[in-house]
């Protein structure tokens, strides 16, 4: 059974992912306060670990290239490092071109998702850094599969989506995000062409089918500007699209910069506006 998606992201009034466009909040906001407001409503969702692309993970990863090729064929089957206890930090990586140089992203056990199409010396590779990998079938456009695989092998019931608009609407397309966890930053982008929390590239009726209704919260949410929904729709067909964006995990772990900013509750929200 593969785990439940929430979606957990954050955006300016008008829907726009890039933060560092938003209009600032008043000058005498406290330091800190609006990434402590963000990671204390992920803490409350109470997943297991987090998924972004490969480009949002690429800005936490400084590993390089070193792995050798390997006595015998590597089989395309999981490979469990040693997770100890931690938190998943899950990249959907078909071609394999991410570099962990650790068993870790930010303190969180690294899980790469392929395309078995990697080679061997990259699957080496990931060995001798202790990386985890799964196969999302031959050419890595199985997310559903790959999502099940990660379920049963990692025994993770639920993970937090926080890619850019991308690889959100890649998941929402493919029917695979169960709950929308949206925290509205009061602040407006307004610019045309500027990514959304949801970006699908398709044509006609491709991008008809990833409409979805949002039904009333599965749990009480958030006073303020914290709002939860399932998400309820039809079956639909799961095409995949590999690009990805900026996505909302990067500024966590990145580089310690907080560039994303919420508000969640009405205590917050009124030191915000004051």
């Amino acid at each position: 059974m593969r785990p439940r998606i929430i979606c957990h992201m954050v955006s300016s009034v008008d829907g726009r992912l890039h933060s560092e466009r938003w209009t600032p909040i008043v000058a005498s906001q406290e330091p800190g306060l609006l990434m402590r407001v963000y990671e204390q409503t992920a803490e409350r969702l109470g997943a297991q670990g987090w998924i972004v692309g490969r480009q949002t993970m690429q800005a936490m990863t400084n590993g390089s290239s070193h792995g050798a090729q390997p006595p015998s064929p590597l089989p395309r089957s999981p490979h469990l490092g040693q997770r100890n206890g931690r938190s998943l930090a899950v990249a959907v990586d078909p071609s394999g071109k991410l570099h962990y140089g650790a068993d870790h992203v930010g303190g969180d056990h690294a899980v790469a998702i392929l395309g078995e199409q990697v080679s061997d010396t990259y699957l080496q590779e990931l060995r001798q850094d202790g990386v985890s990998y799964l196969f999302a079938g031959a050419d890595g456009h199985d997310l559903a599969g790959a999502l099940t695989t990660l379920g049963s092998s990692l025994g993770v019931d639920r993970l937090l989506l926080e890619g850019g608009g991308r690889i959100n609407g890649a998941f929402l397309q493919a029917e695979l995000i169960d709950e929308l966890s949206l925290l509205i930053y009061p602040g407006i982008d307004g610019l045309t062409g500027i990514p959304s929390i949801f970006d699908f590239h398709g044509q006609g009726e491709q991008v008809a089918r990833c409409a979805c209704c949002l039904a009333r919260p599965w749990r009480p949410a958030s006073s303020g500007c914290a709002i939860t929904w399932n998400v309820c729709r039809p079956r639909l067909e799961q095409p995949w699209l590999e690009g990805v964006g900026s996505g909302a995990r990067k500024a966590r772990v990145a580089d310690g910069k907080p560039r994303l900013q919420a508000v969640t509750t009405a205590s917050d929200s009124q030191r915000l506006t004051r």
